[in-house]
């Protein structure tokens, strides 16, 4: 379990305690950063201590550092905030380019990858450029233009861990745009794991739910009415899946090889 960060001294209520917690990313959590430090506002001094919870119950600590005023914290919290970094935002289906539009006409920052693809119609084909993430967009932000990049119509959400936007490493974000220099070698690549939930988002199946049992080929599962031990194998676009926090159905989806 990983280590925990939070605050003790003579002057900390429990409540401030317990809000630490899940304290663990000190350095990037801005909102929760300034949201502890608030609760504690009351405090001149306080000592920060590493907790391992691997002890069986027994907290061992050891002093981080020594932070003797509250306005240092605070100082350092915001400047965390006026730092503009890489956060992933959710968007309706198919608005990844009015998205894209609308945040450049806000003047903010971001990146929409998108890979050329040949579409065919009855009397014409034509290359079309298509997100190569559906449904996700990148901002480069600073964390209290947060509200700026929601107000823009087809943004779901940001994309949070313990309730705040997680940031993305730069370099991350410089090696998608290195990969799309040559877009002939590049396609996405299911992100799924044994036993994950999973629903079919989209085409004759939308709306069935069950778990990923096997994961090798990209095109062909397998649905498993388990009742019965019977399966059948249908072809479906790995675009249309996504996870699920429900498995109600009782169905298993088994991804194999074409």
């Amino acid at each position: 379990m990983p280590e925990h960060l939070f605050p003790q001294g003579n002057d900390i209520s429990e409540s401030l305690v317990n809000s630490a917690s899940h304290f663990t990313h000190l350095g990037t959590n801005a909102d929760n950063y300034l949201s502890l430090m608030n609760k504690g506002s009351s405090l001149t001094s306080f000592n920060l201590f590493r907790v391992d919870h691997r002890n069986k119950g027994n907290f061992c600590m050891k002093t981080v550092s020594d932070f003797r005023s509250l306005s240092t914290i605070k100082n350092k919290a915001m400047d965390l905030r006026q730092t503009p970094r890489w956060y992933a935002i959710y968007t309706r289906s198919r608005y990844e380019k009015k998205v894209s539009m609308e945040l450049e006409q806000r003047g903010l920052e971001h990146f929409l990858p998108l890979v050329p693809q040949l579409r065919y119609w009855k009397d014409r084909k034509k290359t079309v450029h298509m997100p190569i993430f559906p449904g996700y967009l990148f901002v480069n932000i600073k964390l209290s233009e947060k509200i700026r990049v929601l107000q823009a119509n087809g943004v779901v959400r940001f994309i949070e861990f313990n309730g705040s936007p997680s940031p993305i490493p730069n370099a991350q974000i410089e090696d998608v745009r290195q990969l799309l220099k040559y877009p002939d070698r590049v396609e996405t690549a299911s992100y799924f794991n044994c036993g994950d939930p999973v629903e079919i988002t989209a085409g004759p199946f939308s709306g069935i739910k069950g778990k990923i049992i096997h994961s090798r080929g990209k095109q062909r599962l397998l649905v498993a009415i388990e009742i019965i031990q019977q399966a059948i194998s249908v072809e479906i676009d790995s675009a249309w899946l996504k996870h699920s926090t429900d498995s109600s159905k009782r169905a298993s989806l088994y991804r194999s090889a074409a």
